[in-house]
């Protein structure tokens, strides 16, 4: 009897541990079930998240391609069908599926892409662009429907934006480089600026010729400065090389650099009056040639203002040479001149100095130098004699009058100036008045004697903002688009 009870307790004994083995498995098991659903939902939703990217990313990239295109000078979209370049490809193809309204796809790699629609209403004012980005394309690049997929998200989005015909534009953009840039980005000055730091550590005419001094020159334009007791990083010329790089990345983003809209030149004005590029609608070029500027000598507006002429206009004894500038017929031209100073001097000082024109056998640039040296690396192309009797005013446009003083610099600036704004040559010329150590004499100056008409002066009290200020003269108020 005893044996059985004994018998009976182990067992009910095993059995207890069997049960306890049992739900322990089972929470175990619900626990793995668990980790696994949610390690693949979490996959799913990173899939799904990862998918909406793309689809994202092209409708994004077809909206691009159509306002792209569309908000040239003349707009692409208008036959019954052609052909467009977006994302790398040559070959996109739209067709026009209604009066004014095409369509196209654009495959944007892996299988994705977007179904654009571009609908040109009030007789091409107008334009509501609609945008279907897809990871998964639910149709081939000739628009036949491809088979359904679980995985295909569509992210959309529409467009509005007017367009307003602007005539095209032929742009110098003339700069003050004289040895007053190398100081704060902001004046009148406290004294934080005197004569010994408007010079680089090494001679300015070689801070380009090779990186080392192009970094020593860098290093010091991008150099600690003092303004009215206030200590920051960067010099004006600095400032205003950011800023019109800004300027050429804002056109480019908006289409608006290019053989059929605006083509730019970069001159400058200072001890050495150059040619940096004539009229070129190549961004990487110009943005190069901004990088090239430094910071010497004077301000010498007469020659800055000459050259402008000689790029833009056609002319017996215009500088340039090289594919005659790049000028185009039938176009706007405009001058932008750039200055935080009064005239100084003129290029041409000695008695025994000449006009000498040179054209840069090694990046086949046009420049004109002054007196002062600097043309070692050049070959000559044409030398006009001047007798450089200070003050003497030459019937020849582009001739260099000679000047020792600021007066007679301001005098033939500003008959620099007439001769460009007046028929036959026609120039509208602007000005940016920015800082500087007599402001409001440099504003009066440049609103009496040297713009087009008082409107087209501006005063910024430093460079910050520059690039906007340059957009606005060069586009104008909705000239090319603008979101409604």
């Amino acid at each position: 009897m005893i044996i059985i009870k004994q018998i009976e307790r182990e067992r009910k004994s095993q059995g207890y541990a069997l049960l306890m083995a049992i739900i322990i498995m089972g929470i175990f098991i619900l626990i793995s079930f668990y980790i696994a659903d949610f390690s693949f939902r979490e996959g799913r939703v990173d899939r799904s998240l990862r998918d909406a990217q793309i689809a994202l990313s092209a409708q994004n990239s077809g909206v691009e391609c159509a306002m792209r295109h569309d908000r040239r000078q003349s707009s692409e979209f208008n036959s019954s069908s052609g052909d467009i370049t977006c994302n790398g490809n040559s070959g996109v193809r739209y067709t026009e599926t209604f009066n004014n309204v095409y369509e196209f796809i654009l495959l944007t790699g892996d299988g994705a892409c977007a179904v654009v629609r571009v609908d040109k209403r009030g007789s091409g004012r107008e334009t509501v662009v609609t945008s279907r980005g897809y990871n998964i394309c639910p149709n081939d690049a000739s628009g036949n429907p491809l088979d359904p997929n679980p995985r295909r998200i569509e992210q959309a989005t529409e467009v509005k934006y007017t367009v307003r015909q602007e005539p095209l534009k032929d742009v110098v953009i003339a700069v003050d480089t004289s040895s007053s840039m190398l100081c704060p980005n902001a004046r009148p000055i406290d004294g934080g600026c005197t004569q010994s730091d408007r010079n680089y550590p090494i001679a300015a005419q070689t801070c380009n010729d090779n990186s080392t001094n192009r970094q020593i020159c860098d290093d010091y334009e991008n150099r600690e400065v003092t303004h009215n007791g206030t200590t920051k990083k960067g010099t004006a010329i600095r400032d205003m090389k950011e800023e019109v790089k800004s300027l050429i990345d804002q056109l480019d983003s908006f289409g608006i650099i290019d053989e059929d809209s605006v083509k730019l030149s970069l001159v400058e004005f200072g001890q050495n009056n150059r040619i940096m590029i004539p009229l070129d609608d190549n961004v990487s070029q110009m943005k190069m040639a901004v990088d090239d500027l430094r910071a010497r000598g004077n301000t010498s507006l007469q020659g800055g203002i000459i050259l402008g002429a000689d790029v833009l206009v056609e002319h017996p004894e215009t500088v340039c040479t090289i594919s005659d500038c790049g000028r185009r017929g039938g176009v706007d031209k405009v001058m932008i001149i750039v200055s935080d100073g009064l005239p100084t001097y003129d290029a041409c000082v000695s008695n025994n100095c000449k006009r000498v024109v040179f054209m840069d056998s090694g990046d086949n640039r046009c420049s004109l130098y002054d007196c002062l040296g600097g043309q070692s690396n050049c070959s000559e192309v044409d030398t006009v004699a001047n007798s450089g009797t200070p003050g003497e005013t030459l019937t020849r446009r582009g001739q260099i009058r000679c000047g020792t003083d600021s007066t007679e610099s301001q005098n033939h600036a500003k008959i620099s100036a007439t001769e460009a704004k007046t028929s036959p040559n026609d120039i509208d010329i602007y000005a940016l008045v920015v800082g500087g150590d007599n402001p409001e004499d440099n504003s009066t100056f440049m609103e009496n004697d040297i713009v087009s008409e008082a409107e087209n002066l501006y005063y910024l009290t430093n460079f910050t903002g520059l690039a906007n200020t340059l957009f606005e003269i060069i586009v104008g108020e909705g000239a090319v688009w603008q979101p409604i």
